[in-house]
């Protein structure tokens, strides 16, 4: 026994040493997204927000025309279904939407290595899988859970590749329902339906097996005559011309991530590739060009070569950067398993493997850091999100459900912004059905300054806080004078919640500003208090134990007011 023993353990070393690449990766990915939550699109799915034709529609029930209806052009019901289920069960949690993400590139990475090692054989597999788990230039798809719409379609289409890789026909009732899983996560599915449609057209008899494409793709057809309700169309189809010179920019990128040829200068949105990570384009397409005409094209190739070329195609089709950092996980894994059919042997050879594993091993570090600079861009976007709507739950029934601080000039000047957020109306609409992600007041005080600046002004623009003519307003009793500096504000004096009247002690205007969460400092100008008449500031009262501070930068009496007619 202990001879086939011995045999199993060997023939099974690379797959336990993607498992263990797989922890440490998982580990990374999980650290790296500590303290983040909803951005961008996630809140769209947080408010079951919709844009037909230009207006955003509010589902408050949950419904069939909510889950089918696109989102960016996207049919994305999949995504829906997961976020639905995560927010009714355990709240907007966002580390369980992460963990789901974590799972579906686990099993992207797993079912390629599969396919990888039968081609190309598992040394080659394991390096490039263990490479593409450390692959801090698609950072979006590691960090975003909204990106599962592309990693679960990944992971749906490379299913089905195994599965007719492995059964054959056998496997085509299966094929067809991982294809429409994939198609109804997002549009990725329908490069392997193409990619598929090679594969059954090429053995005969096709025509009984084509229903393993038809049936997505009808389906499919016909929810996309159903959406075109909501005119939101992704695709500007004046942009075919441009598609040769978008699929090059999105090998490069690919290859630029691959090899570690990350620029650390540009935003972490894109991999921004250098001039040589062009000419490695170059030589890969010569490469394969020159085996081609030596081999033959297999129709293995030919599937695996169009599915990458239709995702391209959709990119462009679009109009997105090819070096997104949300195209980089899909486009690595395609463009290896490209690579993985054509060049079959050359893979095998000890010198080309160890090539590999040097490049891989130079590209990780470089990764590493893309994936830091993506969680920070991730963590300052969110951060600045859930102070906006920490101060709208504070300023509660007062708000405009119609403000949207993400929106308001001021609030984008006091310090972090973010790309999208929501209005005070559809966040706490959502708030009440799912459960706050803001900030409570605690997290918020131990927040950076920055974001705390912005709370401030995001609470001031909230409460329309702002100074008014005190018409026939008096002061009361209890009036103080507070006094500026020579240069800049003087120290704050605390103001309660209720009416005040200031007025400016010389012919000089003194400026107000005004602190609530940023501490004894400025945070918000509320504009002149001028000499000769008194002007009014109404302070509304919270549930904040937190002072409002105010801030002079010349003489100013400042009283309680008191109507008097």
């Amino acid at each position: 026994m202990s001879a086939p023993r011995a045999r199993w353990d060997a023939a099974r070393w690379p797959q336990l040493a993607l498992a263990v690449a797989m922890v440490l990766a998982s580990a990374l990915i999980l650290w790296s997204g500590r303290g983040l939550d909803l951005v961008v699109d996630d809140l769209y799915y947080y408010a079951r927000l919709v844009d037909d034709a230009g207006a955003l529609l509010r589902y408050d029930a949950l419904d069939t025309e909510w889950l089918l209806a696109p989102h960016n052009g996207h049919l994305q019901l999949t995504g829906k279904l997961i976020y639905e289920g995560v927010f009714g069960i355990l709240g907007p949690d966002y580390t369980v939407l992460r963990v789901l993400e974590l799972l579906g590139i686990l099993t992207c990475v797993g079912l390629y290595f599969a396919l990888a090692r039968r081609r190309a054989g598992a040394p080659f597999a394991l390096v490039t899988s263990v490479l593409v788990l450390f692959l801090g230039a698609a950072w979006e798809p590691m960090l975003w859970p909204f990106d599962l719409h592309t990693v679960y379609a990944l992971a749906a289409g490379l299913g089905a590749l195994c599965a007719l890789d492995r059964y054959g026909a056998r496997a085509d009732p299966l094929a067809c329902l991982l294809l429409l899983f994939s198609i109804t996560t997002i549009e990725l599915g329908l490069a392997f339906v193409v990619g598929v449609g090679i594969l059954i057209a090429a053995e005969r008899p096709w025509l009984r097996r084509a229903w393993v494409v038809a049936v997505p793709l009808v389906l499919y057809a016909a929810w996309w005559i159903w959406a075109r309700r909501f005119d939101q169309g992704e695709i500007i189809w004046s942009n075919i011309s441009d598609l040769p010179g978008s699929a090059f920019g999105s090998l490069t990128a690919v290859l630029a991530s691959l090899t570690g040829l990350i620029s650390q200068d540009s935003i972490p949105q894109v991999v921004d590739p250098p001039g040589i990570a062009a000419a490695l384009s170059v030589l890969a397409i010569a490469a394969l060009a020159m085996q081609v005409a030596r081999r033959g094209a297999p129709v293995t190739l030919l599937a695996a070569s169009a599915i990458l070329l239709t995702y391209w195609a959709f990119i462009a089709l679009a109009d997105r950067p090819p070096d997104s950092s949300r195209y980089m996980l899909a486009g690595a894994l395609l463009v290896l398993l490209v690579a993985a059919e054509a060049f079959r042997g050359a893979l095998r050879l000890p010198a080309v493997i160890a090539a590999v594993a040097v490049v891989a091993a130079v590209a990780v570090p470089f990764n590493i850091a893309k994936l830091a600079d993506g969680r920070a861009a991730h963590l300052s976007e969110s951060t600045a999100s859930r102070a906006h709507f920490s101060m709208l739950e504070l300023a509660g029934e007062r708000v405009d459900p119609a403000f949207a601080p993400w929106l308001d000039p001021a609030v984008q000047q006091a310090g972090p912004g973010v790309i999208v957020s929501l209005n005070a109306g559809d966040y706490l609409a959502a708030a009440d059905r799912f459960g706050s992600i803001a900030f409570s007041l605690d997290e918020l005080r131990s927040r950076d300054e920055p974001f705390r600046r912005v709370a401030d002004a995001t609470l001031v623009r909230a409460l329309e806080l702002e100074l008014r003519s005190a018409g026939d307003r008096r002061p009361g009793s209890g009036c103080r004078t507070v006094a500026g500096r020579a240069a800049g504000f003087g120290e704050p004096f605390e103001l309660a919640p209720g009416n005040w009247l200031l007025r400016a002690r010389s012919s000089v205007p003194a400026e107000l500003a005004i602190s609530r969460f940023t501490g004894p400092s400025p945070s918000f100008s509320l504009g002149e208090v001028v000499a000769g008449r008194w002007s009014s500031l109404h302070l509304p009262p919270d549930s904040a134990p937190d002072p409002w501070l105010g801030f002079v930068d010349r003489s100013v009496r400042v009283c309680p007011g008191e109507v008097r007619r």
